[in-house]
């Protein structure tokens, strides 16, 4: 995992004084602190083979040039999903780091629980106490003085959207302190930290954060410590007193600490806070209780998808098709073929302004994906900055924990029904890796895109309400079937989810804007190579009439398995390059051979549970990685065709 961090972070290569890595609580205000500090120098990049969005800045303190690291929200750093790992092993990676944590002043106690858990470290350390002006208005008065010597380093009040405090937390960074204001556990823990720590290691000193982690076996950073700190005789010394401390402690040792941070998060709490009576509640706290409450809260959620799906869905949809039908086809591909036309050669104009070709195809989907791009990254952005994401998984949690996700899926699957290709980006507002996979599982398999279901309705209102139910029955038993076998089987952990509610709160719109452009150009950067690529690779195909072949492999399972018209497998085929193309390709099919009730049922489930457009399929390479792509795409077709084949042999027993 760390060499993966130093090979996706272009910033290592920059020479640095240090590195300052923001750390805190989901909506606690780092990114707004994150931007007040480094100004414009900032650019996104993810780690290889990880979902994880790190920001990356540039600050320059008394002279001196610093790298500054924007993490995601996390709740512990020894916890299991992927946003705690990377932070943990980012701060394991860099040697000269400072820990900035950002609080919020209206939570305290929550994000003093991680405090106590970062300053066992060892590192040095600065706090901003952020939303100031939220806490004050809920008659939440803190002493800084007294947090500041609970806490053993510097505190700094901060109003991250007005830019409060900038100044003085830039100053307390120049000389940031390492907190000896350790947690105090019971005598035979502390016993154990102070004879593993005296023991000799290897590269430096084995900080008391490690030592828990030792103490409580945590295979995740076991065999690190191990490697980096501990030779075989020193492992087996370790050994025999980490097994004293667990067979002499009555309690189970997890859950002693973490009842220590918990209790030392109170203490501070209360030695530093006061509240004073509010005589009226601000707005958006009362709006607050609205978001999950069973009733409002759904009609909230429901008045929020559909904004989303016009948003994303309509405004952005309707700009990408007038880039790619107005301006390449009026334009761009007759001035290019004009061009090519000085060249003689068919094979280079079919290269570039072919079916698949690298002007006609590539390039075109690319470019028309930037404002349906710009659209889910500025919602998102909306979404996460309001804090709405968290309340939306407290009002669903409990019915989308049975297919192992948290509330929050329902924004992209909601969303695939506008753009399959958007809701498989916006994924990424999800907690874990395998949440994240399990959506695009349930994206690509039963959920059709709104260029599909414009032209499905016409389809749908020709056949008998028995059909329609048929259809509609089978692709949400498959969804469910699909969505909870995926919960059980693929591996990893799902998020614990807790959660505090928040207050929502207005965002910044522009730093919500700059996070847009900053996450658009990072992503362009990285998938219009992709979209050039799989030109190319489909282009060679056609050429060698490799796509010819596997049109003809398909026809006998369409016909004869399928029992549908053997014209059905160029609907799967465009239906891959363009699903709306294949949709309005399946529609005239329909119309023009009279297809019976029967073949309409098959068809339109099959296609339904067919792999989504290429776009989306590379926008899931790029992703998520080929391995996992191609895995969701190769089960997801056979899946289809395997419920097709079984769904036409019931239903001739039956019609």
């Amino acid at each position: 995992m760390i060499d993966m961090l130093k090979r996706g972070a272009k910033v290592e290569d920059i020479e640095t004084a240090g590195t300052i890595i923001i750390v805190g609580s989901p909506n606690v205000g780092k990114t707004t602190l994150f931007r007040k500090l480094c100004q414009k120098k900032i650019h996104v990049e993810t780690p290889k083979n990880s979902f994880v969005e790190l920001s990356y800045g540039e600050l320059n303190l008394d002279g001196k040039h610093y790298k500054v690291i924007d993490i995601p929200g996390i709740s512990s750093l020894f916890g299991n999903s992927e946003e705690e790992l990377i932070v943990r092993d980012l701060i394991i990676s860099e040697k000269n780091s400072t820990i900035l944590q950002v609080i919020d002043g209206k939570n305290l106690k929550k994000d003093l629980i991680l405090s106590c858990e970062i300053i066992e470290l060892g590192k040095p350390m600065v706090f901003a106490l952020n939303m100031m002006d939220e806490a004050l208005l809920k008659g939440i008065v803190i002493d800084e003085k007294a947090l500041r010597d609970e806490l053993g380093v510097d505190v700094v009040m901060t109003i991250g959207n007005e830019g409060e405090g900038i100044h003085e937390l830039k100053r307390s960074l120049i000389h940031p302190r390492v907190s000896g204001n350790h947690t105090q556990y019971s005598e035979r823990i502390e016993n154990g930290i102070n004879e593993i720590q005296t023991l000799p290691h290897r590269n430096g000193f084995l900080n008391r954060a490690f030592v828990l982690q030792l103490l409580i076996e945590d295979s995740r950073i076991l065999e690190y410590i191990k490697e980096t700190f501990l030779s075989s005789k020193e492992l087996e010394r370790v050994n025999q007193i980490v097994d004293r401390v667990r067979n002499t402690n009555k309690n189970d040792l997890k859950f002693e600490i973490i009842n220590r941070w918990v209790s030392r998060a109170l203490e501070i709490e209360k030695s530093s806070t006061k509240i004073l009576p509010v005589s009226k509640k601000p707005f958006w706290e009362k709006s607050s209780n609205y978001t999950y409450h069973p009733f409002y809260g759904i009609l909230i959620l429901l008045a929020v998808m559909s904004l989303l799906y016009l948003f994303v869905g309509k405004i952005g949809v309707v700009l990408s098709d007038n880039i790619q039908f107005t301006v390449f086809q009026n334009y761009l591909i007759p001035f290019s073929a004009n061009l090519l036309s000085y060249i003689p050669s068919q094979f280079i104009y079919d290269a570039f302004l072919g079916t698949y070709g690298l002007i006609s195809m590539g390039l075109a989907a690319g470019i028309a994906m930037v404002f349906p791009i710009i659209c889910t990254f500025f919602a998102l952005s909306v979404l996460e900055d309001s804090g709405y994401l968290s309340q939306v998984g407290i009002l669903l949690n409990s019915l989308f924990k049975k297919i192992g996700l948290n509330g929050k899926a329902v924004l992209p699957l909601s969303l695939g029904f506008s753009c399959v290709t958007m809701a498989t980006l916006s994924a990424r507002a999800l907690d874990t890796r395998k949440e994240r996979i399990i959506v695009i599982l349930l994206l690509w398999l039963g959920v059709p895109c709104s260029a599909q279901l414009s032209i499905f309705a016409a389809i749908l209102a020709s056949i008998s309400l028995k059909a329609v139910l048929i259809i509609v029955g089978v692709i949400a038993l498959q969804s469910l079937v699909v969505g909870y076998a995926a919960g059980k089987l693929i591996p990893g952990e799902q998020s614990t989810f807790f959660m505090e509610i928040r207050t929502l709160r207005l965002p910044n719109i522009k730093y919500t804007i700059s996070r847009t452009v900053i996450r658009t150009k990072s992503f362009f950067r990285e998938v219009i190579p992709l979209f050039f690529a799989a030109s190319l690779i489909l282009f060679l195909l056609d050429k060698l009439r490799v796509l010819d072949y596997i049109e003809m492999a398909g026809k006998p399972v369409v016909t004869g398995l399928l029992g549908l018209p053997a014209r059905i497998t160029e609907v799967f085929m465009l239906g891959f390059i363009r699903s709306g193309a294949g949709a309005a390709l399946f529609k005239t099919i329909a119309d023009t051979e009279h297809l019976s009730e029967v073949q309409i049922i098959v068809a339109m489930v099959v296609f339904t549970l067919y792999i989504p457009c290429f776009t989306s399929v590379l926008l899931g390479v790029k992703e998520y990685g080929l391995k996992i792509a191609s895995g969701i795409g190769a089960f997801v077709v056979l899946y289809a065709f395997l419920i097709g084949i079984i769904l036409n042999q019931l239903l001739h027993m039956v019609y």
